[in-house]
């Protein structure tokens, strides 16, 4: 026996997409929003910061590198560095937010503290003496040739080699 046709009644709305919910925050206490908790979990976990380690000033004797460091109060930060602690390094920049190119300053968020970071601050806490008008021999807009660095550094040009920069003096250039 045939089925019976049912009887016309009102044809309902299809049933609406599932919408996308809001990405929750897990860790309130550790990222600013979800998009850098994200941010952690596929970029940042992933990569190793590269950590500052001790320099020999003596090595650039050739160079204008000590006298710059020198003059600037700069010494002391070239030896005794200390590593810091790689998941507060990563939560920092994964927490930068609200970036200001013209007063050079940007917010971050750290352990459940928002700061806004400022050179002054960054002076202040590292105990070095702003430059108060660093001068560049170079527009913002064009960045110096490598031959323009290394005669502005050396003195003179230095032959570079793909990717290293040959620093031995030859005796040939001293004569």
């Amino acid at each position: 026996m045939a089925n019976p046709k049912r009887p016309t009644s009102k044809k309902s709305k299809p049933t609406k997409k599932p919408s996308k919910k809001q990405a929750v925050n897990p860790n309130p206490d550790r990222f600013v929003d979800a998009h850098a908790h994200e941010l952690m979990g596929s970029t940042y976990a992933k990569r190793k910061p590269l950590y500052e380690r001790e320099v020999i000033l003596s090595e650039f004797w050739d160079t204008i590198i000590p006298t710059q460091f020198e003059s600037r109060g700069w010494v002391s930060f070239l030896t005794d560095v200390v590593s810091p602690y790689e998941n507060m390094v990563k939560e920092f920049f994964v927490n930068v937010h609200d970036i200001d190119d013209k007063l050079f300053s940007f917010y971050s968020y750290l352990r459940g503290q928002k700061f806004q970071v400022t050179p002054e601050l960054v002076a202040r806490i590292v105990e070095l003496p702003r430059v108060s008008h660093p001068t560049y021999p170079y527009w913002k807009s064009r960045f110096p040739s490598f031959d323009f660095i290394a005669l502005l550094l050396f003195g003179f040009p230095r032959r570079y080699r793909g990717s290293t920069l040959d620093t031995v003096i030859s005796l040939l250039s001293i004569t």
